[in-house]
């Protein structure tokens, strides 16, 4: 699949779970997330250290999000994120979006054996502006 169209079937999603996502709003997880929701997407925080990130509830992990999600955006470091995998696998996203530098093999690979598209080691802000750049 081309990336125009790739990026097209990702962008046309609207729920992202963002895992790892800080209340420091200087944090790259952060940032990103709110740029999201602000562009229309659906967010919701993923980290079991906050009850609430600004306004937004946030989930102490991937199960507890009643909604269905379209994508789970990691911000984590690759030694954490298998056990995220396991979980997003119970929910059944369409895609993994694992940030830049997280890249773990062994995540990588259930998740693609169990159906779901996975991006690794890209920025979703990045690629989100050069698809509304291109569009």
């Amino acid at each position: 699949m081309n990336e125009k169209i790739l990026l097209n079937s990702i962008f046309s999603l609207n729920k992202i779970a963002v895992v790892g996502m800080s209340a420091n709003a200087n944090r790259p997880s952060h940032q990103i997330g709110f740029y999201l929701r602000k562009q229309g997407y659906n967010i919701y925080p993923v980290n079991p250290n906050y009850n609430k990130i600004d306004e937004l509830k946030c989930f102490s992990d991937v199960k507890e999000i009643k909604d269905s999600i379209d994508i789970i955006n990691i911000f984590r470091h690759p030694d954490h994120v298998l056990p995220i995998v396991n979980d997003s696998i119970k929910i059944n996203p369409k895609v993994i979006w694992f940030q830049d530098g997280v890249v773990n093999c062994e995540a990588i690979d259930l998740a693609n054996k169990n159906g779901i598209q996975t991006i690794v080691d890209d920025c979703i802000y990045k690629r989100h502006k050069v698809y509304i750049n291109s569009t």
